[in-house]
């Protein structure tokens, strides 16, 4: 998920959060600081779960530590934030330029498509030249790697289905929302784009919990799309909020106490994990 360019628009004076009122840089440092804190939290996790399934440990202070890196698993949502903040910030300013959907969907493939399929690719051909290697491609075919549904074949056939290219599941869901938001953010306005976004993160934040509750963690709640939106709708109405100067001017009030909140957060889960 490679940072874009922001596109810098005038400022535009307006009541609510109808216009464009401030002009972002094309380039902002901080998201790629964040970006590295997402992987590290993602390296973190995936060593702490090798760890813990390859050794024992005997020490109680390193079995806290195991545990502790495995929230690493939040560095996706910090992906899927960051994802919608910056997709969805092109989108706004983009909007109403000629060619809008077109422009943004010939990005999104220039961008994706060659990288992702050289390596389906690259791995179908191994299979063909090399069947001993078949099983570290999963149990299931290929194709649905190709179709950008490696989410829904975790789903139905569990993680053996997948084999190497289980983390793609995280760039289908981006991928279905690339091809659903750039239509929403066309049809509505600024200010009913921030309804549907929290609409949208209030709904499945609850729907999660609640089938967490009632079956506990399965592939599902952890990978389907309709069940982790949240986090990418969260960064898109994030997008529309500091493209109004009163909103921004109020996020950057509250930006220290969610950081301490944040902080609390963390915190908790950690003495919880």
């Amino acid at each position: 998920m490679a940072q874009e360019e922001v596109i810098s628009q005038p400022a535009v004076r307006g009541a609510g959060v109808e216009a464009v009122s401030i002009a972002l840089p094309k380039h902002m440092p901080a998201l790629d600081g964040l970006r590295g804190i997402a992987i590290l939290l993602v390296v973190a996790h995936h060593l702490a779960r090798s760890v813990k399934l390859t050794f024992a440990a005997d020490s109680p202070v390193a079995q806290r530590l195991l545990d502790v890196f495995v929230l690493g698993w939040s560095g996706v949502d910090l992906f899927f934030v960051l994802s919608g903040f910056l997709i969805t910030g092109i989108l706004v300013d983009s909007k109403g330029s000629p060619n809008y959907l077109v422009n943004f969907y010939m990005r999104r493939a220039l961008r994706i498509f060659p990288l992702y399929l050289a390596e389906l690719t690259a791995g179908a051909t191994g299979v063909a030249l090399v069947p001993a290697v078949r099983h570290w491609m999963g149990t299931e075919p290929m194709w649905w790697q190709f179709v950008y549904a490696t989410n829904l074949n975790i789903t139905l056939h569990g993680w053996q289905a997948v084999g190497w290219f289980g983390h793609f599941w995280s760039l289908a869901i981006e991928e279905h929302y690339y091809l659903c938001w750039p239509f929403v953010v066309l049809l509505f306005r600024s200010r009913t784009l921030i309804g549907i976004s929290m609409g949208v993160w209030v709904v499945v934040f609850i729907v999660r919990w609640i089938i967490l509750g009632l079956y506990h963690p399965t592939p599902a709640t952890y990978v389907l799309t309709p069940l982790r939106v949240d986090s990418l709708a969260l960064g898109s109405c994030l997008a529309v909020l500091v493209r109004n100067e009163r909103a921004r001017a109020w996020l950057a009030g509250m930006a220290g106490r969610a950081c301490w909140s944040g902080a609390v957060l963390m915190g908790a889960l950690v003495v919880g994990a």
